[in-house]
């Protein structure tokens, strides 16, 4: 009798969305899958100044729109899955010098559409290490309840300034030690500053 077929992880779903919502060309994804039906994801996103400009090539809308609105999408999926998942999303804009979470994990998909429309204008520049802070106390409390959880990094470049990135990585390791995986999305970012965002991630 063959082995029964494990229920894929949420990551991959929310792998599988992230790219068609975004487009190939538009994102680049570092992930990987496990075997957890149950999965809590804490997405860090970017809203600094860069991302009031419009993105790809053809697009209409600016950067910070499309991730909202991309978002919104895939934490429907993550919450509508029914029997087949168990999942739960909070939120971290980061930019300036803070970042900023009310620290509410979100079942219900009206509430989190409307925490994401509430959402900050962007500004200022790309602290990571503000960014993994916070995610840092985010993830730390909410897998002390026993949930397993995620974080999933969002941004459409490198930190800035450039020196808030070795203490982010040291703060991403710590998180990574707690058994909180971390995923890195770059959005809509140039040749020119592809390899700083890849290293960066």
């Amino acid at each position: 009798m063959p082995a029964p077929v494990p229920v894929l992880v949420p990551v991959l779903v929310l792998v599988l969305a992230v790219v068609r919502l975004l487009g190939p060309a538009q994102v680049q994804v570092q992930a990987y899958s496990t075997f957890q039906k149950q999965m809590d994801f804490i997405f860090v996103l970017d809203v600094s100044g860069s991302m009031i400009y419009i993105g790809a090539d053809g697009d209409m809308n600016a950067k910070y729109y499309d991730l909202y609105s991309k978002v919104q999408d895939i934490t429907a999926v993550l919450l509508s899955r029914g029997e087949d998942y168990d999942c739960q999303a909070a939120f971290i804009t980061f930019c300036g010098t803070t970042a900023q979470s009310n620290g509410e994990f979100y079942s219900d998909i009206t509430a989190a559409k409307a925490h994401l429309a509430d959402l900050p204008t962007p500004s200022g520049n790309t602290p990571y290490d503000a960014a993994m802070s916070k995610a840092k106390e985010l993830a730390t409390q909410h897998a002390a309840t026993g949930r397993n959880t995620a974080v999933v990094l969002i941004s459409d470049g490198y930190p800035e300034p450039w020196s808030t990135l070795e203490p982010a990585i040291a703060t991403a390791a710590e998180i990574k030690d707690a058994g909180v995986p971390i995923y890195g999305v770059i959005q809509c970012i140039g040749d020119d500053y592809r390899p700083y965002a890849q290293y960066a991630m």
